[in-house]
């Protein structure tokens, strides 16, 4: 719990990098932890502040694969709440929640399909597969620059 509390005070004073770093790790203990763990609603708290604090920033490709995973949760949870103040922090992270987590992420859909002939040859599926890696890494970059 002292962890917990120590990224709800010091959220403030992070940069948007270190607030979507921060964020993905809160994610994957929401995603992650199990049902029986006392932390779990903690969690779930936590990264709803954070979700706040964050706002409408666009999506990075970590964070959008981190909360799709604790989306898939979301719709588990709702079945199986232990109590009122459970169902409370799952219902707040619901409403902040970016809509589009549950959506097919754009880099997946700009991965190269196998071609069903099997005609193309390993020289152009590894370019296909370069063009990929080359944005994701862009988008990597553009994170280390705020």
């Amino acid at each position: 719990r002292a962890v917990l509390a120590r990224y709800r005070n010091a959220s403030g004073a992070w940069t948007s990098a270190e607030l979507r770093r921060h964020t993905v790790h809160v994610a994957a203990w929401v995603a992650l932890l199990p049902q029986s763990s006392e932390l779990l609603t903690p969690c779930v708290q936590l990264l709803s502040f954070l979700l706040r604090v964050r706002g409408k920033s666009p999506l990075r490709p970590w964070l959008r694969g981190v909360l799709h995973l604790v989306a898939m949760r979301l719709k588990r949870m709702r079945e199986v709440c232990a109590d009122a103040a459970d169902e409370r922090s799952w219902l707040e992270l619901k409403k902040v929640l970016p809509a589009t987590v549950s959506q097919p992420s754009p880099t997946r859909s700009r991965l190269p399909s196998i071609p069903e002939s099997g005609k193309a040859g390993k020289e152009e599926r590894m370019e296909k597969v370069e063009e990929v890696e080359g944005a994701e890494k862009k988008d990597d970059d553009d994170d280390e620059d705020e």
